[in-house]
């Protein structure tokens, strides 16, 4: 009866070991919320990069997919993750993202541009968009999309659930214009529909960064030194540029 009671305390004393030293790895794992396709040579150079900046810092990392740009970032926002792995600069800020602290690290410069499968839509800026009968449509979630067209103020609007959605809006021709950063249509668009998507005009330049949820905050100039130190000045480029 005594060697049973032996038996089962170690085994007790095992399992609680085991639990501790799950706690330990979760704790030492840091998870960014992403919706870019995982497939992409630039979320997969980007992973590279982010598993290499917290290893020095004594961490494991790992990417956590989503398919909602909205619910990435909300996701990061709440705690549930601990960052975000690429948002145009100073846009969680304005949208009331606040648990969310910018890394002094550009991860990839783009340009913001209206695109469509149509080559024979034209117009030169903004301004003759609005005075087009254009449909324009942007991804939900696209914080530069999204203050781009209150900004200036579009009418005709049409809200998409993600990337791919968008895209086969525009295919369909249920709208005539999609507005978003270059990155993502030029890697991705050919993966969703074959046809080839034309560049209307471009917008303006933008810088992406990686976000950090407050509480790590003490990690941010360790994290802010590896980051410039693993990536090229610009950010990321990819064959698709």
């Amino acid at each position: 009866m005594l060697l049973v009671k032996r038996v089962i305390m170690s085994f007790v004393l095992l399992v609680c070991a085991f639990s501790n030293t799950v706690t330990f790895a979760n704790n030492n794992t840091i998870v960014f919320s992403c919706s870019l396709n995982p497939e992409s040579e630039f979320s997969r150079a980007l992973n590279s990069i982010y598993t290499q900046a917290f290893i020095a810092l004594g961490y494991s990392f790992e990417m956590r997919y989503f398919k909602s740009a909205t619910r990435a970032l909300e996701e990061a926002q709440k705690g549930n993750t601990d960052g975000e792995c690429a948002r145009v600069g100073g846009f969680p800020e304005r949208f009331d993202y606040n648990n969310l602290y910018k890394l002094n690290a550009v991860v990839r410069t783009s340009d913001f541009a209206a695109w469509t499968y149509n080559p024979t839509i034209t117009f030169s800026d903004v301004e003759s968009l609005k005075q087009s009968n254009y449909k324009v449509g942007f991804q939900n979630g696209s914080l530069i999309a999204q203050e781009f067209a209150e900004l200036h103020q579009l009418s005709n609007l049409h809200i998409a659930a993600n990337f791919r959605s968008t895209l086969k809006m525009l295919e369909a021709e249920r709208i005539h214009v999609f507005i978003s950063g270059s990155d993502m249509v030029l890697e991705q668009a050919h993966q969703i529909v074959a046809k080839p998507i034309h560049k209307i005009t471009r917008f303006y330049q933008f810088n992406s960064y990686p976000y950090l949820h407050k509480k790590h905050a003490q990690l941010i100039p360790r994290l802010e030194l590896h980051l410039n130190e693993l990536l090229p000045e610009g950010g990321i480029t990819t064959a698709a540029f």
